[in-house]
């Protein structure tokens, strides 16, 4: 027999030896070598050894963002094959348009490694998903002596069921040599039918023009870098179908082979990607490789390895000429070659001349992309460079919402534009996990280490940019994750007008799946309580509406429709849930795909202090003014215009005194964009604040104490009154009057902080939960009750920043386990986080850099809290309430701001809230 070792990626270059002798040599780090051993190796014990080089030339093709790793990254294995053997094979399924019949064709290359000419039997079998024998290919062979021979083999199949990631179905293809009338050797393959075709200007799978609802993903495990384990592999399918993530982009290189078949059979759709990236030459004709021909053969030698090993896979649907590569006449080279050998993909490269930028630097070839996909292009960017203008090729994003972070704001109003744009197709996600590589505190805490913790400062590294996924590097979720979920969900749920009933219409966005598959449920909730709840099952099919009538109690749609309306004194929401009815593609029964909260009424009702029959005292020092009964205590300070204490029935509520505040601890994105310098102000503004008047009066029953402050650096003044009655009840408000000239310069947030003591540590709210939100990502929180506690509301990013927040919030309550503490009302709504740290100790400050360089999301961290595990859990509790707090963001984490709709412009600004004793 011939016997063969096989690499399936060692990292960057080797040599091998068999025995002492020097057998080959290898690069490439992402595709496969395989060596013919046959002549080097003996009976009993024989030696390998591998000269594995970290650097060669073709690691100016692999610049990547991910960890400098070097070694043996997969599988290395032997086998042996039979003196004439059936080296490779290429499975054609050419559907007919109306998907009803497909040629079947097979080209198989037979090597005869025999001296001696050589009568075959090929035999193919054609299983299908229940092992049934669909149809048999049969062919006589003469091979000559030491020669390759391509031979074919085809067939029509008639009604094959199709293969898509809705629908994954898979046929089994076994092909068998037969010498002498025995089998010498056999394989088998995943075989799919789905015809992939550019069509008007569309992205076509069997004839549907799909949506990408993707993510980027590197290799990557938090103890082995870049060897990724088969359990690892499948859970992060498990993860993408059970958050209706549709589809990968294998970025920035092939994928190890076990991969693909699991794409293949639980339903995804693949980019199949070479690993070609060299962006750190830069992109002009003078420095990118793409332009020099001596890199030309590199360049070649991946796109051909990478389609030869992947060519038989179902889910790959388009192959990538790789990334960040510049453009040259070798990638036009190499589109030619993938179309003329593969008929059946498109074939994609992001950075081609057809960008702007490329035309600027005077690179204009001719288009070598069948769609494009600019990565991180915001909506107005294309509104101005590709609507209208590229009628023939859809968009779809290589790259877009930067998950580095907190981050992923404003995913729905993209998903707004791909629903409404006919060409627009969607995009793959940057990315899908955290590079981070494991270790442990003296503790035994774990935590992740990221650019610039393996080497002095003074060594270039990126720091956390390579931190930038969905997922943690163990893979449990980020907060946004849950906002993916429920925008990449294929149903749409819309009220419908209706005077006698409670009508929802649903929009089945899947393009092969019927809603019969799912359970569907409803609850009505009345201030966030459900007051009624039922189920109801709909067929419905792909790519079609159908409105239903909800089932309200009479009584409760009197309510809604004749006092609601008048009055409005009440919130009513509509949440509606579909759960998978039977386990599929990794997804278990009743897991949940699809949900929607509707507003049928929302409350505009404002919230007023109690009435009282009791009174109040009031005393007076030269520096304090205490407001008290035999209950309650407030005491404030009338130099700083503070309230120092708020005590009822002898309990201490604040530690330190509400104070208005306008920063939050900058994520990644505010670095990317230069907010902490450009919104520096505002960080200080209530450090320099002065008091201009303080005054009290008595209201009846009730005190109200009012306090002036200028903001120094902001030339801008505000006011806030605290308004007391004898239960102990305070509203306070806040009203800011701007007079600043400050250009460029948006507010971060619009609030009061304040300390309390860290027994009040049980918290409930109505408002958008469970998880984090933000105004530009909330989608997926709903309006509702909620209940955790001040250590479980927040989330440990890899770098300390913003986190835990909750919009949308109408009360918020802070108690013990004896069930005392505040109750916060908002006016209607309030904003909140609640956290055992301050600001600060999540705030960064400014960067680090070099003379002349701005500061970014890769510019040194200089504070000592570099990870979670660096920060002290303070003995208390710093309490946000704010009005609100820009948006997020992450169109991309170097330069983009949130959108204008989400920003907080410096102006006039006004809110207040109430807060109550529990007792």
């Amino acid at each position: 027999k011939e016997v063969f070792i096989h690499f399936a990626g060692v990292n960057s270059a080797f040599y091998i030896w068999i025995n002492g002798v020097k057998v080959g040599y290898s690069e490439g780090s992402k595709t496969p070598a395989e060596f013919n051993i046959t002549n080097h190796i003996k009976k009993g014990k024989n030696t390998l050894m591998l000269q594995v080089i970290r650097w060669s030339d073709g690691t100016y093709l692999e610049d990547q963002d991910f960890w400098r790793l070097s070694g043996i990254e997969r599988d290395v294995f032997l086998y042996a094959q039979p003196k004439v053997a059936l080296r490779d094979f290429f499975v054609k399924t050419n559907l007919s348009k109306d998907l009803k019949t497909s040629d079947f064709n097979i080209d198989i290359d037979i090597r005869n490694y025999n001296n001696s000419d050589s009568k075959i039997k090929v035999r193919s079998k054609l299983y299908d998903d229940k092992s049934q024998l669909i149809q048999t290919f049969d062919k006589d062979i003469d091979v000559k002596s030491l020669s390759i021979l391509k031979a074919n083999l085809n067939e029509e199949i008639l009604e094959p069921i199709l293969w898509s990631a809705e629908q994954p179905n898979l046929y089994y293809l076994t092909t068998t040599l037969i010498q002498d009338g025995k089998e010498t050797q056999a394989i088998g393959q995943q075989i799919g039918f789905r015809r992939i075709e550019l069509d008007g200007g569309q992205v076509l799978v069997n004839n549907q023009p799909i949506l990408f609802k993707g993510v980027n993903r590197h290799e990557h495990d938090e103890f082995t870098g870049h060897v990724v384990s088969n359990e690892s592999m499948l859970r992060d399918i498990e993860i993408m179908k059970q958050n209706n993530i549709n589809a990968v982009r294998t970025s920035h290189y092939p994928n190890d082979p076990h991969w693909y078949e699991l794409c293949n059979k639980y339903g995804i759709y693949v980019i199949d990607e070479a690993n070609v990236e060299s962006h750190g030459f830069g992109y002009e004709k003078e420095n990118t490789p793409a332009f020099k021909p001596e890199f030309d053969a590199m360049h070649m030698d991946r796109w051909v390895r990478m389609v030869e090993r992947d060519k038989n896979h179902p889910s790959i649907i388009m192959w990538s000429l790789g990334n960040e590569a510049g453009d040259g006449p070798i990638f036009v080279k190499g589109y030619d070659w993938l179309k003329d050998y593969d008929k059946s993909r498109l074939v994609f490269y992001e950075r081609t001349s057809d960008r702007i930028d490329l035309k600027k630097m005077g690179i204009n070839l001719k288009p070598h992309t069948d769609f494009l996909g600019w990565m991180y292009k915001t909506m107005n960017e294309l509104r101005r460079e590709y609507l209208g203008r590229f009628p023939y090729r859809p968009f779809i994003w290589a790259e877009y919402s930067h998950a580095m972070g907190n981050s992923n704001g404003n995913i729905a109003d993209l998903w707004e534009m791909v629903y409404k744009e006919r060409q627009m197709q969607g995009g793959f996600i940057w990315d899908f996990v955290d590079q981070g590589l494991a270790d442990y505190t003296k503790d035994g805490k774990k935590y992740w280490k990221y650019g610039g913790d393996f080497s002095p400062s003074t060594y270039h590294n990126d720091t956390n940019f390579c931190m930038n996924g969905l997922v943690n590097t163990d893979r449990t979720f980020h907060p946004a994750m849950a906002e993916i979920k429920k925008v990449y969900q294929n149903v749409r749920f819309s009220l419908q007008k209706s005077v006698r009933s409670i009508s929802v219409k649903l929009d089945n966005q899947y393009f092969f799946t019927d809603l019969n598959e799912f359970d569907f449920e409803y609850e009505l909730l009345k201030d966030g309580e459900v007051v009624e709840n039922g189920s109801f099952d709909i067929d419905l099919r792909p790519q079609s509406s159908k409105s239903i009538d909800i089932p309200v109690s009479k009584n409760l749609l009197n309510e809604i429709q004749i006092k609601g309306y008048v009055q409005k004194l009440h919130d009513y929401h509509l949440n509606m849930y579909g759960f998978l009815s039977n386990s599929k593609n990794l997804i278990p029964s009743g897991h949940l795909i699809l949900n929607e909260q509707l507003v049928i009424q929302e409350s505009r009702v404002g919230n007023k202090l109690s009435n009282s029959s009791k009174s109040l005292n009031v005393d007076l020092n030269n520096d304090l003014i205490k407001i008290y009964n035999e209950k309650v205590a407030f005491v404030f300070n009338k130099s700083s215009g503070e309230m120092d204490s708020y005590t009822v029935k002898g309990r201490e509520f604040i530690d330190k005194a509400p104070y208005l505040n306008f920063w939050r601890a900058p994520i990644d994105n505010d670095y990317g964009n230069q907010l902490p310098v450009r919104s520096k102000e505002w960080k200080v503004a209530s450090n320099k604040r002065n008091l201009k008047s303080f005054n009290h009066e008595i209201l009846g029953n009730n005190v109200k104490v009012s306090v002036q402050y200028e903001l120094a650096n902001i030339k801008s003044l505000y006011t806030t009154t605290f308004l007391i009655n004898p239960e102990g009840e305070v509203k306070i408000s806040n009203e800011f009057r701007y007079n600043g000239r400050l250009v460029d310069a948006e507010i971060p947030r619009f609030g009061m902080n304040l300390q309390i003591p860290n027994n009040y540590s049980n918290v409930s709210w109505y408002g958008r939960g469970p998880h984090e939100n933000y105004i530009d990502r909330k989608d997926s929180a709903f309006m509702g009750i909620y209940e955790s506690s001040v250590g479980e509301l927040g989330f440990d990013y890899s770098r300390p920043q913003e986190n835990g927040y909750r919009t949308g919030t109408k009360w918020l309550e802070l108690k013990d386990n004896n069930g005392v503490g505040i109750k916060i009302l908002g006016d209607p709504y309030i904003s909140f986080s609640a956290h055992y740290n301050t600001i600060e100790d999540f705030d960064d400050g400014l960067r680090e850099n070099k003379p002349g360089e701005k500061a970014s999301p890769r510019s040194r961290i200089i504070k000592k809290q570099r990870k979670p595990v660096d920060i002290t859990k303070r003995d208390f509790i710093s309490l946000n309430i704010d009005l609100k707090q820009m948006g997020i963001g992450g169109d991309n984490s170097w330069g983009a701001r949130p959108l204008l709709k989400y920003l907080i412009q410096p102006g006039n600004l006004k809110y207040s809230f109430t807060i109550k004793p529990i007792y």
